[in-house]
């Protein structure tokens, strides 16, 4: 009896562990399933990083290209504004050497003094690191010295005496 009663629960047991063998297996291939999903999931999302970093390496050449382009035509568009106004700044000369009174001479003078004014500031700005800066100090300088050297002959009076603190235009 008790050799019986000790067959019977091994045989329960077994039976037991085969139930829980069945359901171990059956997680083990859900588990299976789940991973090869996963593993799908990575390959399409690694796809899909690889074809937008190709994309984005691809646009970033576009833009440096374009950047290069544009730094070449602005400086092309920079020379030719600069020749504009010296050929303005030439032309006013020549029209004051040519004026037949002192009153329209200084006249062109001093519109040739305007141009070179501007043209100070558009090289200022071109030379700038920053084209949204002009350093005020530096451009009042040049300004001066241009103004003064062009006074100069007229009287020798003129003195700059400048004191600027980081001030930017």
């Amino acid at each position: 009896l008790t050799f019986n009663a000790m067959l019977d629960t091994i045989q329960a047991n077994n039976e037991a562990l085969l139930s829980y063998q069945k359901e171990l297996e059956k997680k083990i291939l859900e588990l299976a399933s789940s991973e090869k999903k996963l593993r799908g999931h990575r390959e399409q999302l690694e796809l899909t990083v690889e074809n937008r970093t190709s994309d984005l390496i691809v646009a970033n050449t576009l833009l440096k290209d374009s950047v290069k382009e544009k730094d070449s035509l602005l400086k092309e568009i920079h020379h030719r504004v600069k020749n504009n106004l010296q050929i303005i700044s030439s032309l006013l000369k020549l029209q004051a050497d040519q004026a037949k009174d002192r009153q329209s001479a200084s006249l062109f003078m001093d519109s040739q003094d305007r141009i070179k004014s501007m043209a100070l500031i558009h090289e200022q700005l071109y030379q700038s690191k920053d084209l949204s800066n002009i350093d005020f100090e530096i451009y009042i300088k040049k300004l001066l010295n241009g103004l003064i050297r062009s006074y100069q002959r007229e009287s020798g009076r003129v003195r700059a005496d400048i004191k600027s603190n980081n001030v930017f235009l």
